[in-house]
């Protein structure tokens, strides 16, 4: 893992989604699907196609992948030749089996009601708030390091838990809520490329929708705030260097290893490097990719001429037959909703506006180089380093 804070990259970027430069996936490029005149038909079902039937089958995907991809977060799509083709083999190992592609598109129509974002309580279905975290289609309800909020929030997560907890950085009786969602945070880390386990992730849920606390939203201009007074202390963190436990640590989550004592003593310090460590990650060479997938054509599919035809198409597959499911046409264009102009709950947040910018980061002319707090994470962090 590199230094937390690497002299030559801008480590405080604040885009909604740091994509980093890890492989999940092949991008193909744009083009169309290729249809010979002499394609066989193909059955669904008891029913035979036509060639203008398979015709009018693909434009359909196509039409339904355009929308029902859009706000799933663009590392993680497929190109539609493997919709079409290699269905079997799209998984993704960080999201629970049961609901991997063709539960998120035949529910659709579902989770675009709900404006893509995961609700509190029991009028969402928990599996519908489970797909909404896992793909990471609602900046603030997820788990993903590539969001600004999940990132700030982990920071101010480990400065309360370094604290005890105390109620001047953070709301009382949260204590609970914040070591569930690191817990569900570094698993998702850990197990991004390996065999899946969830079970931090899903015992989070049962303590999100129905316990009181919310992860703290930042408006575009407090996001701005949040990334300046970092920048702010950067000297003081970068000093600390990165904890030679991270890789133990590490190790000790794949096995299965981790005690609850051993999570109480590292568990905040360790949370907050990998918070900064991966902000520094994510914006190396991902933004030279994002920009060559999308001179590509996005998730648009394309086989070579004579490769693949439609008629080889498995239609009653289980994949195709959730993108074919028709899509509600009274549904607002995805591209219309807005996260950043969501109704926040402020009163449920796990922590308030002012115990953020002005007790844990105060403004700089209030405190000078040195502030309190800032300096203790530092300490705690470095005494961790020590042992």
């Amino acid at each position: 893992m590199s230094a937390l804070f690497p002299a030559d990259e801008d480590i405080y970027s604040d885009h909604e989604e740091d994509y980093d430069d890890e492989d999940y996936g092949d991008y193909d490029g744009d083009g169309d699907l290729e249809m010979t005149d002499d394609s066989p038909g193909e059955q669904r079902g008891s029913q035979k196609f036509t060639h203008q039937e398979l015709l009018d089958l693909n434009n359909r995907v196509e039409k339904n992948l355009k929308i029902k991809w859009s706000k799933i977060p663009i590392f993680m799509r497929k190109s539609t030749h493997d919709i079409l083709f290699n269905a079997a083999l799209l998984r993704y190992t960080f999201i629970d089996p049961d609901l991997q592609l063709p539960f998120y598109f035949r529910n659709y129509n579902t989770i675009a009601k709900s404006n893509f974002m995961a609700e509190k309580g029991v009028t969402q279905h928990f599996d519908i708030t489970r797909a909404i975290f896992y793909y990471g289609i609602d900046e603030l309800h997820c788990f993903s390091r590539r969001s600004h909020h999940v990132r700030y929030n982990i920071i101010l997560m480990a400065f309360a838990w370094t604290s005890g907890f105390d109620t001047k950085y953070c709301k009382a009786g949260c204590e609970n809520f914040v070591k569930a969602y690191i817990k569900a945070w570094i698993e998702g880390l850990v197990f991004e490329h390996e065999m899946i386990d969830t079970r931090e992730r899903d015992a989070f849920f049962g303590e999100w929708k129905t316990g009181p606390f919310d992860l703290y939203f930042f408006t575009d201009g407090y996001a701005k705030t949040m990334r300046a007074r970092l920048r702010a202390h950067r000297e003081r963190f970068t000093a600390l260097g990165t904890s030679p436990l991270v890789s133990d640590f590490l190790l000790t989550l794949k096995n299965g290893e981790l005690s609850d004592a051993a999570f109480e003593e590292n568990g905040a310090a360790l949370a907050f490097q990998w918070a900064m460590s991966y902000i520094a990650d994510a914006n190396g060479t991902q933004a030279v990719k994002n920009k060559e997938h999308a001179e590509r054509g996005g998730s648009a599919g394309w086989i070579e001429e004579g490769s693949k035809t439609l008629g080889e198409v498995e239609w009653d597959g289980d994949l195709v037959n959730a993108v074919l499911e028709d899509i509600d046409p009274t549904l607002p264009d995805p591209e219309s909703i807005k996260m950043n102009k969501r109704e926040v709950d402020w009163a449920g947040a796990w922590i308030t506006r002012d115990q953020i910018f002005r007790t844990i980061l105060k403004p700089e002319e209030e405190v000078g180089a040195q502030s309190p707090e800032v300096d203790m994470m530092a300490e705690m962090m470095a005494k961790m380093m020590s042992t």
